[in-house]
């Protein structure tokens, strides 16, 4: 009698002849091809052969299929599980099935700069078939790089306070942002006052910060700067 190996399109992919004399019970050992698994029929651990002979049974078979994790990638140095005379196919290393995308965050303060670096790391899975060696891929995970809140320095007014939130997928691209910080506008004033401490009048001082000014008093018409007084 036979066992009939066929594909899920009915082609015979293997044959298995099975013998014996009327009467015997022997033993089947299923002879599965390398990297098949059986998907429809059962093939029974022995059978005993009766005056009408063996009886021929179909089984259907397709491809034995294996998932490469991220965690636990393969090289072409490793064996495929269920077909130990082939090797796994390129494309199932650890940088096929992880990536990390990377944002720069450079804060540039005026008293030096500091980098901040923010990593999201994705990964899929992969699919291998063990008789073609075809990879098949999962999704990508996805992540996000978290929002930022730039440093205040007292003077000084930072490009933008921010640095948004963003969604990262695998198409997403490194990305660098550069925080400057610009001087900021100050104000300021002499004030005359008379020995009261009324205010009679003042001179005002503007400039950014960082800036070196030049103070020139305004003392008013018919008042006198009391002695003793130190001005910049």
């Amino acid at each position: 009698g036979q066992i009939t190996y066929v594909d899920q399109n009915g082609n015979t992919i293997h044959q298995q002849t099975l013998t014996g004399v009327t009467g015997q019970t022997i033993t089947v050992t299923p002879e599965v091809p390398a990297g098949w698994k059986i998907v429809s029929g059962n093939i029974p651990s022995s059978i005993t052969i009766t005056g009408d002979g063996i009886t021929s049974q179909i089984i259907t078979i397709a491809h034995s299929t294996v998932l490469v994790q991220p965690t636990d990638p393969k090289t072409p140095a490793d064996t495929l599980p269920d077909n130990p005379g082939k090797k796994y196919p390129s494309g199932v290393a650890k940088d096929d099935l992880n990536k990390t995308v990377t944002r720069t965050i450079n804060v540039k303060k005026p008293n030096g700069t500091i980098t901040k670096i923010q990593n999201v790391r994705l990964s899929r899975t992969a699919t291998v078939d063990e008789v073609t060696g075809e990879v098949t891929y999962g999704e990508w995970s996805t992540g996000n790089w978290d929002a930022y809140n730039v440093p205040t320095v007292a003077g000084y007014t930072p490009s933008q306070t921010t640095v948004q939130k963003v969604n990262v997928t695998s198409e997403t691209q490194p990305a660098t942002v550069d925080i400057t910080y610009s001087p900021a506008a100050q104000t300021g004033k002499i004030s005359y006052v008379d020995p009261n401490g009324k205010e009679v009048s003042n001179t005002p001082l503007t400039g950014t910060t960082g800036d070196t000014i030049t103070i020139t008093p305004q003392i008013p018409a018919g008042w006198k700067q009391v002695p003793n007084q130190e001005v910049p």
